[in-house]
């Protein structure tokens, strides 16, 4: 093996166990907005609210579906990073050298979805939290 080669390898190696750090924190994030979504459900069909409160069941209906609609996305985004993460596993162990550019344009790709995904869950979040404030108020 070159020095050109065994460079490569260890560049190579570098990045797949940093794309394997951020598949496990992709991961832990999305689990983690399991509990958190299973617990903002658990506050909205508690029914605490008084219900005089105009559209109060529409958007309890609206928020429902959201929270349904991003457990369904957060699946297929789990999904494709375990994937994508056994892909990352596969080649560190066989020690595969492939393309680095095909490599981290998959990885990019990835980042791209899950950024993309928890800025909307961020933003629907965001949403419920201010309609809550304005019926605690």
């Amino acid at each position: 093996m070159t020095l050109i080669e065994s460079n490569k390898e260890i560049i190579q190696e570098k990045n797949i166990n940093i794309f394997l750090e951020d598949c496990f924190d992709w991961r832990d994030e999305l689990i983690f907005l399991d509990t958190e979504i299973n617990f903002l459900k658990i506050i909205i069909i508690s029914y605490s609210f008084e219900t005089s409160i105009p559209n109060l069941f529409e958007k309890i209906e609206l928020f429902i579906s959201k929270f349904n609609a991003i457990l369904d996305a957060k699946n297929i985004i789990c999904e494709s990073i375990k994937k994508h993460q056994n892909m990352l596993e596969k080649m560190k162990t066989d020690k595969i050298i492939d393309s680095i550019k095909l490599l981290i344009e998959q990885h990019k790709n990835l980042e791209s979805k899950v950024f993309a995904f928890f800025t909307e869950y961020k933003n629907d979040k965001r949403e419920f939290y201010d309609y809550m404030l304005s019926l605690i108020r």
